[in-house]
């Protein structure tokens, strides 16, 4: 089986070490496609050794037209919920309706008590999903974090570690809980918004504002996502 990560951060590198520790089989390969990657040294320590890095996504088409597997399973390495958005828009041109996004990945000593967790979605270790709550697509969950019962993480979603998502939340798409942050229980947090680390959110937040604070107030952000 081959693995492909799209992008070179600190997230990618952690993403792929997890796929190493869970792949107790072994895979044909991996990939990473990425502009700027110099962390090759690090990932050797892991015993990564049969890994390969293309700079953009046309070079990784080009090496399956001479003759490397197509990958079996894609995801995408930011924590940024928009970059996350852009990645998978500009893979999809590539692979239309055969992309094959990974399946979700549980990290060692994660409870996932719901059966409804999407494609391409990472929880991380000590990360607790309630029953009945509802994961999408490329949806990050951090290590520590909780997510309560009945509640919605859309797609491209991301929780911050050691967050607490309260019972019967609505996360939409592209929306980011930082860490440490508690969501009260019935609270919908809109698309594409920001919640700071740490925060309260006791009141629903609109979609493109960012909140912080005690309890979390709307903020004023010049630029947002980058």
């Amino acid at each position: 089986m081959s693995f492909v990560i799209i992008g070179g951060g600190p997230f990618a590198c952690e993403l792929l070490c997890y796929i190493k520790l869970l792949d107790q089989r072994g895979c044909n390969d991996y990939h990473i496609i990425a502009e700027d990657f110099n962390d090759i040294n690090f990932l050797n320590d892991y015993g990564i050794n049969n890994l390969k890095i293309h700079n953009n996504i046309d070079d990784y088409i080009e090496s399956i037209n001479i003759g490397v597997d197509i990958a079996q399973q894609v995801y995408l390495g930011s924590g940024k919920p928009n970059v996350k958005i852009r990645m998978f828009n500009e893979i999809r041109k590539y692979f239309s309706k055969n992309l094959n996004i990974g399946q979700p990945l549980a990290m060692d000593n994660s409870t996932v008590l719901s059966k409804f967790v999407g494609l391409g979605s990472i929880i991380g270790p000590n990360a607790v999903i309630a029953p009945m709550a509802m994961i999408g697509h490329s949806v990050l969950i951090n290590y520590g974090a909780t997510i309560g019962h009945h509640t919605i993480l859309e797609d491209f979603s991301c929780i911050g570690p050691n967050s607490s998502i309260g019972g019967k939340c609505l996360i939409k798409e592209g929306a980011y809980v930082g860490s440490g942050a508690c969501v009260r229980e019935k609270i919908t947090i809109g698309k594409n918004a920001i919640v700071g680390m740490g925060s309260v959110v006791t009141h629903d937040v609109p979609d493109n504002t960012t909140v912080i604070g005690i309890p979390a107030r709307q903020v004023e952000i010049k630029g947002g996502w980058k």
